[in-house]
């Protein structure tokens, strides 16, 4: 949309109708390309892409802008009601910076409607947290998760509540979506809420 003195003149609301109907189905074709760059074509259509990209135009640039920013705004959306039902975690000083790295980027993903890679972040973050907690006989290269969730309740680092949970929902659910399985909001939001408490009370014992 232009306001201004540059803003067009249309002789009838048809005709600016008309119009906003065009400029829709261009960004609704630059979107389509956008999705196809983030996430692949098929073989037959490669062609298609790569002219799109060599031929594109400042309107091409400007209508992919639109379709990120209507993307956004229901990104915003979601952001404003979603982060005030988390509670900060009391892991500053405590945790390694590659913990607290991993759970920021775990939150985001979940914020941001990212589920699959929010429970994979997850993952990493308990699996390193883990790390930082054991000797290094129970985390020697090839150690898996589940091994390491197992000694950590041995050893007074878990609880068996929390161990159980660190394996059927952590554990459980980034092995889902490793093998291909989707991942629903419920499924990450359990997934976070699970991380985040696991991570507080490892570095709280």
């Amino acid at each position: 949309m232009t306001i201004g003195r540059t803003a067009p003149e249309f002789v009838s609301n048809d005709d600016a109708l008309e119009a906003a109907r065009r400029r829709l189905t261009a960004v609704m074709a630059a979107g389509a390309l956008a999705q196809c760059r983030e996430s692949g074509i098929s073989p037959a259509h490669a062609h298609v892409s790569k002219m799109a990209t060599q031929q594109s135009t400042d309107w091409t640039r400007r209508n992919t802008e639109f379709h990120y920013a209507f993307e956004l705004i229901k990104v915003l959306a979601r952001l404003n009601k979603k982060t005030f039902n988390l509670e900060a975690p009391p892991i500053t000083g405590l945790a390694p910076p590659r913990v607290v790295s991993y759970l920021r980027e775990s939150t985001k993903c979940w914020l941001y409607g990212f589920h699959g890679a929010s429970v994979a972040l997850g993952r990493a973050c308990l699996e390193e947290a883990l790390k930082a907690r054991l000797p290094a006989r129970d985390t020697v290269k090839g150690t898996t998760l589940e091994i390491m969730i197992d000694a950590a309740r041995r050893r007074g680092i878990l609880d068996d509540c929390m161990a159980k949970v660190a394996h059927d929902t952590v554990r459980q659910n980034a092995n889902d979506f490793l093998h291909g399985e989707g991942i629903s909001e419920k499924k990450s939001r359990e997934t976070l809420d699970a991380t985040r408490s696991l991570v507080e009370q490892v570095f709280s014992s």
